[in-house]
């Protein structure tokens, strides 16, 4: 079985720039993440079976600007990082664990770079296909679930004691994947801020928590709590959450663990605008790409201009200062009264905002030049061309494996053998960097599953 070493990957939290790694690279990342949670453990499969799936989810994303497998990836991590750094870990099972882990790595799989709002007026095979309704979101769930059956992920659930079964676990997926349309996201505040209330203010919350311990080696529940990674002591937020009275004993029932994961999955997802200012604004440019690419696609084709998307009207740094104000801050605010440890995302967006401040007023954009209007549905997504009404190029069309150009980096690591330091704290999780060094080498030379089971295997 693979160990995991004393050394450790720098930036695998906050600071994490998915663009440092190479594909290969990123697997092994996203396995190690997988691996410290012993999550392959909790399915009951070997890590190259993880691993093989892993690889599969990759091959169904497409090189768009944003909406790629370094996006899902960054996701993963910030949510792995939400899970242990900020000990939210605590209020969920080890299979919730795996169902919001699965979600985020799939959460966008398949997505063609043209939102569901492009779907619906171009009135795609998707659009058709899914009544209009969460188009994108509902496609990605059926190629995850496709996924999951073609790698037997879940067939081993019903071996271990659990509210679960196989089925419940992947309408858990599936649900969580869904509530990551920016429609729901006002919908979701509400249910967030009302479940937070409601658990805070339990009888139950002095009690301690058992259904959050992880299943041991022989699939028993463990009866101690999981522990949160402890937060440097110099960490600018410790101040203000130990001033509060912290939930750590809430206890959550199966209803609110779902919604948790949707929260949490929908977090990630919105992570970009809440990340140190030099990741932040490089995912702002590679999100505006897209929307500028959609905004051109649908004028030529005669389409309503999605809003944000007009190259000739809109700004990015309007764009960013609106959303951030209007979409992101309240629902980190109303996340961080719950977990107090995530007003480090909301003291991120105060920094960020300084930045685009500062943008603003040293460009030439005039106020009447700039999209007034920040709508759900316009804040994501855009790019590829294609023949095809919805996007996808038919000769890329799943299961077929493309050809997928990733994002370059804009700078390059020296070596995957250099010794890593964390430039934050020891906070960060530790990640077996010679098992991913052993991967890239692996997938670099094209060796095949029976070399990766060697790996890999238990």
């Amino acid at each position: 079985m693979l160990k995991f070493l004393a050394n450790k990957l720098p930036n695998t939290g906050m600071d994490f720039a998915v663009w440092d790694w190479s594909k290969p690279e990123l697997y092994g990342i996203v396995l190690g993440m997988l691996a410290k949670l012993d999550l392959s453990g909790t399915l009951g499969i070997r890590k190259s079976e993880m691993l093989d799936f892993i690889i599969d989810v990759e091959k169904g994303y497409y090189a768009t600007s944003y909406h790629s497998f370094y996006h899902a990836v960054d996701v993963v991590a910030v949510l792995y990082y939400m899970l242990t750094d900020l000990g939210v870990q605590k209020y969920l099972t080890s299979l919730d664990c795996v169902a919001l882990l699965i979600a985020g790595l799939c959460h966008d799989i398949g997505h063609p770079g043209l939102n569901n709002v492009y779907q619906v007026n171009a009135k795609t095979h998707l659009a058709k296909r899914y009544n209009d309704q969460s188009v994108l979101e509902n496609y990605s769930c059926d190629l995850t679930d496709d996924l999951i059956t073609k790698h037997n992920l879940f067939a081993n659930v019903h071996l271990r004691p659990s509210e679960y079964t196989e089925a419940s676990l992947r309408q858990l997926v599936r649900k969580t994947i869904l509530a990551t349309d920016m429609a729901f996201h006002f919908g979701l505040l509400v249910e967030m801020n009302s479940m937070f209330e409601q658990a805070c203010s339990s009888e139950d919350s002095e009690e301690e928590f058992d259904n959050s311990c992880p299943a041991s080696s022989n699939g028993s529940v463990s009866s101690s709590p999981i522990s949160p990674s402890p937060l440097s002591s110099t960490s600018s937020i410790e101040s203000f959450f130990t001033s509060l009275p912290y939930p750590n004993l809430i206890t959550l029932d199966v209803n609110q663990r779902e919604l948790l994961c949707k929260v949490l999955l929908h977090a990630a997802d919105l992570s970009n605008t809440v990340r140190p200012w030099d990741i932040s604004k490089r995912w702002s440019d590679l999100v505006v790409e897209e929307f500028f690419h959609q905004g051109d696609l649908e004028k030529n084709n005669n389409l309503p201009v999605s809003p944000n998307m007009d190259r000739e009207q809109a700004h990015q740094c309007q764009i960013s200062l609106r959303f951030g104000d209007f979409v992101v801050k309240p629902y980190f605010e109303a996340f961080a009264a719950f977990v107090h440890p995530a007003k480090i995302f909301l003291d991120t967006l105060k920094n960020n905002r300084a930045y685009w401040d500062e943008l603003k007023n040293n460009s030439t954009i005039k106020d009447d030049s700039v999209t007034k209007t920040i709508t759900t549905e316009g804040l994501y997504g855009v790019n590829g061309d294609s023949d095809s009404d919805d996007g996808i190029d038919d000769h890329y069309r799943w299961p077929t494996r493309r050809k997928s150009a990733g994002l370059s980096s804009s700078k390059k690591h020296s070596s995957i053998n250099d010794n890593y330091t964390n430039n934050d704290d020891e906070r960060s999780s530790s990640l077996d960097h010679n098992m991913i060094k052993q991967i890239s080498a692996l997938y670099g030379n094209g060796s095949n599953a029976e070399q990766r089971v060697v790996l890999a295997g238990s």
